[in-house]
């Protein structure tokens, strides 16, 4: 088999991208047939998140049976020769493994490199080294001569608000060093960084803050959170240092502003490249807040830390247990393990839960994930529309409700169809939001339609097939637009049409309008205006006035409204479900998890179901079975990413 009938073999089994057969024409006269067809392995590697290939015999097989093992998985109707040619294929590519290292430096050493027994490309490479440099070079100083006050002194006397150890540990830490944060949700982690600002700000008021995260919203929410953190301190102590109360919780957007890391670093559209760099850095008087950090991809995290100067403030936040990120890489988790900080007193863990209080369900539920306790589901049925909690949320119970599903690809997806009737029926048709998106009139209207949005969400790991994102969102949208007795014709149409009330996200970043992957809101209209509008809420950049202009984009009070024409159809769609990448960084009252449920399905891991489960602040609902949650906590996805030294 010739390297281009190896492609064809690696694209049928839907392991390789396009991109790399284009990648491979570059130089596929220059170079043996085995070896190309050892390069296409790595490229599927990397599209599954690594940026590197072993050469070492033994880490190469695992490598390799895990991309078997995991076709397997992923389609329940595969054909087995198909399988079986495949891994004799790659078996048969080990005998070019010790001999690839001198083809790369004689013929390809543009394009590759080998390194400490591993294949890479050259831009994944530099950007694992340059990671290295700058991790040792921004977390090398220590600041001294910080005066601070006692911690007692933020708290209202009358609140029974305390930091716990763990953010007292950032706050103590955080005043001479550069810190990585990690912890789980809802353990304060942006809370500590309220605190730290304060005391860094007391002693220069003139740092320059960046806010940064991977998703506009995640940015958004880490802005919010502050804001509500500066709720907590004490007047007498604001009053005293009014200059750092109106720099952090002043004017929104002038002092401390919030920023996707793509829209803080600015792409150059001349050069594709970002004006912030390595020859053009921030000042060093600044201080920069890195939120959602597992969510950063190897080149992107690389390119941040360049543009940072030396002497620089450096807080990197995120969660140890949460998904990599959706490009290459597991730069954060290699991070928390790294001897050039775990040695030094870099990093700091927050362990103790602020919104899951220990005797929860779903706090219990998280740990038992996360370690070697055995899980036990209640079994529950799931036709019985009762069990989905449509009430006030009580955020001190937090419960979690399982359904199993099982059977062949037929039966699960009438399981899951039946789930999302009762699911549509108690969140969405109950609710009137149609009613309610187009009877806007005051503040409270806006506020009671955006928090549908908040309100219920699906998790799914996939974006295709009977658990994928696309069919769920098509299944509930055709549900309510037969409640609302439009046509078959619309509802085959529903792709180029959309009414008020629908849940929607970016899922493309546009500069122009402001608006960022992640962003989420409602469809809404008004009663005195024809257009249909994108409400979200956020701090726009580009619109300061308030007020309704029809057919504009305006902004009242915390909500923006942007026509939805102005919009490409391709940069928007449906979120009444939603991947679990995408809900890194949210929280929602009731979420029902739809995890995969073949084993060795490569999206069936642990990182996987603990994101998922931890989007909750009230109800969970999973429809899963137990031998896939067993496995899935038991699987954990490790990439090759060799940060970690």
């Amino acid at each position: 088999m010739n390297h281009n009938e190896f492609y064809n073999l690696l694209s049928e089994c839907r392991l390789i991208s396009p991109i790399w057969k284009y990648e491979l024409d570059l130089f596929e006269k220059q170079i043996e047939d085995d070896y190309l067809k050892l390069f296409l392995v790595y490229f599927a590697l990397v599209d599954k998140g690594n940026i590197a290939l072993p050469l070492k015999l033994d880490e190469f097989r695992k490598v390799s049976q895990d991309l078997v093992e995991g076709l397997k998985a992923m389609d329940e109707d595969s054909d087995e020769d198909l399988i079986s040619t495949l891994s004799k294929e790659i078996s048969n590519l080990e005998a070019t493994l010790n001999k690839v290292e001198n083809e790369v430096e004689t013929k390809l050493n543009t394009i590759f490199e080998v390194s400490g027994g591993y294949l890479y490309l050259k831009k994944y490479n530099h950007a694992r080294v340059s990671i290295i440099e700058d991790i040792k070079r921004l977390f090398a100083p220590r600041f001294s001569n910080i005066k601070k006050f006692e911690i007692e002194d933020f708290y209202k006397k009358d609140s029974s608000f305390s930091l716990s150890d763990g953010q007292r540990e950032i706050v103590n830490s955080g005043l001479n060093k550069n810190l990585v944060i990690t912890g789980g949700p809802g353990t304060g982690k942006t809370t500590s960084i309220v605190y730290l600002l304060f005391y860094l700000l007391s002693n220069n008021i003139n740092y320059n803050v960046y806010l940064a995260s991977s998703s506009g919203k995640a940015a958004s929410r880490m802005k919010e959170s502050i804001l509500n953190g500066m709720e907590l301190i004490n007047p007498l102590l604001k009053e005293k240092y009014s200059e750092v109360n109106k720099k952090i919780s002043g004017a929104v957007g002038s002092d401390i502003s919030e920023y996707t890391i793509h829209r803080l670093l600015e792409v150059d559209p001349e050069t594709n490249k970002f004006k912030y760099n390595e020859n053009r850095q921030f000042d060093e008087n600044s201080i920069f807040v890195i939120d959602e950090a597992s969510m950063i991809d190897i080149n992107l995290f690389s390119s941040l830390l360049k543009a940072i100067k030396t002497g620089s403030r450096l807080f990197i936040l995120g969660d140890k247990n949460q998904l990599p990120s959706v490009g290459a890489g597991e730069v954060f988790s290699e991070l928390l393990r790294s001897k050039m900080l775990t040695g030094n007193g870099e990093v700091v863990e927050i362990k103790k839960s602020q919104r899951f209080k220990e005797d929860t369900t779903i706090y219990k539920l998280s740990l038992i994930i996360n370690n070697d306790s055995y899980l036990d589901l209640k079994k529950e049925s799931f036709l019985d529309p009762s069990l989905f909690k449509v009430e006030k949320v009580d955020k001190a119970k937090c419960p979690v409700y399982y359904y199993l599903n099982s059977g062949d690809k037929l039966h699960q997806q009438k399981i899951i169809q039946s789930v999302l009737d009762v699911w549509v029926k108690c969140f969405f048709l109950g609710s009137d939001i149609k009613s309610a998106s187009t009877n806007l009139k005051e503040d409270s209207d806006f506020d009671k339609v955006y928090n549908f949005n908040e309100r219920s969400k699906v998790i799914t790991a996939e974006n295709d097939g009977v658990r994928g994102v696309r069919e769920i969102n098509d299944y509930i949208k055709k549900i309510i637009y037969k409640r609302n007795d439009l046509s078959l014709d619309i509802i085959r149409t529903m792709y180029s049409y959309h009414m008020a009330g629908e849940v929607m996200m970016i899922t493309k970043n546009n500069k122009a309008l402001d608006l960022y992957n992640g962003d989420s809101g409602v469809l809404v209209s008004f009663s005195d205006d024809a257009t249909l509008y994108f409400m979200v809420k956020k701090d726009s950049k580009i619109v300061y006035k308030e007020g309704k202009v029809d057919d504009k984009i305006f902004k009242i009070g915390s909500f923006v409204f942007y026509p939805l024409r102005m919009i490409p159809l391709s940069d928007i769609s449906l979120s009444y479900a939603i991947t679990v990448h995408k809900s890194q960084g949210s929280d929602y009252e009731n979420i029902l998890v739809i995890p995969p449920t073949s084993v060795n399905h490569p999206l069936l891991n642990r990182q996987i179901i603990y994101t998922a489960i931890t989007r909750t602040k009230g109800n969970t609902y999973i429809l899963s079975n137990l031998e896939a949650l067993l496995h899935a906590k038991s699987n954990v996805l490790r990439r090759i990413t060799n940060i970690d030294i």
